[in-house]
């Protein structure tokens, strides 16, 4: 039986990773890490995407968040899991570097641009969809 090929059931692109919605007036954006070491054993994922849709089926990329914008530092490779929250009208990505460490991002628009809210981790652990109480 010959192997299928690996598809993404909402956006047809390989390497979109640990996925986390947000609802805005009708509108789900979606936030991904992006692994371009797709077929190698191990992950290599400059950014992290944001995708918006109002229907579900058709996404659009809207943003791109890149460490060069926070204390991980330009070409850096270990934008791993995140997760997005809103509050008072701004909304905060919390990204993991790696294993390392996780950090904070700010922005007034679910799109972006974000920056850095702390110029330096917020913890030294990671995956921050795991801070939430």
């Amino acid at each position: 039986m010959p192997s299928l090929p690996l598809t993404n059931p909402l956006i047809a692109e390989a390497g979109m990773s640990d996925p986390h919605a947000l609802v805005v007036d009708n509108v789900c954006y979606l936030f991904t890490g992006h692994d371009v070491g797709f077929g190698i054993s191990d992950w290599v994922m400059p950014h992290w995407r944001i995708y918006k849709s109002g229907d579900l089926q058709n996404w659009e990329q809207v943003g791109i968040i890149d460490p060069s914008d926070n204390y991980m530092g330009a070409g850096n490779t270990s934008c791993w899991a995140g997760d997005i929250v809103e509050r008072h009208g701004r909304y905060f990505w919390y990204f993991s570097n790696r294993k390392e460490s996780t950090g904070v991002m700010v922005a007034s628009s679910p799109e972006g641009p974000y920056v850095d809210a702390l110029g330096k981790p917020m913890v030294d652990s990671f995956d921050p969809h795991h801070l939430r109480g």
